[in-house]
């Protein structure tokens, strides 16, 4: 399985919250198909990855700045990062205030 945890952006806002748990809901969802098709997951690891959106939802950059000590589990991480974009465009009353974002979170990978 795959969990994603922790923030460097400091969520004030409803809109920021909503953007980045459908973000999240996304690359999730891709992670289940690629580590259902994996056999790299065997115990428990984590990465942690800065990702940089465009306001178009377009993935900037992606950067393994603490990694699991697997290279395959971070190379895995990096390609579901990847496969998941584009994300969605920035709502209005994002794209007001960010004309990018950069994530930093924690990516959990358990075998089950």
């Amino acid at each position: 399985s795959l969990g994603l945890v922790g923030s460097e952006m400091c969520i004030r806002d409803s809109f920021e919250a909503v953007y980045l748990n459908a973000w999240q809901r996304k690359i999730e969802t891709a992670g289940y198909y690629e580590i259902a098709d994996s056999k790299i997951i065997q115990g428990s690891f984590r990465v942690q990855l800065k990702s940089v959106i465009d306001a178009q939802g377009n993935l900037l950059a992606a950067e393994i700045l603490q990694s699991s000590g697997n290279s395959a589990v971070d190379a895995m991480a990096l390609r579901i990062l990847r496969n998941s974009s584009p994300f969605q465009p920035f709502p209005g009353d994002m794209l007001a205030r960010y004309s990018q974002l950069e994530i930093v979170r924690d990516w959990n990978f358990t075998s089950s």
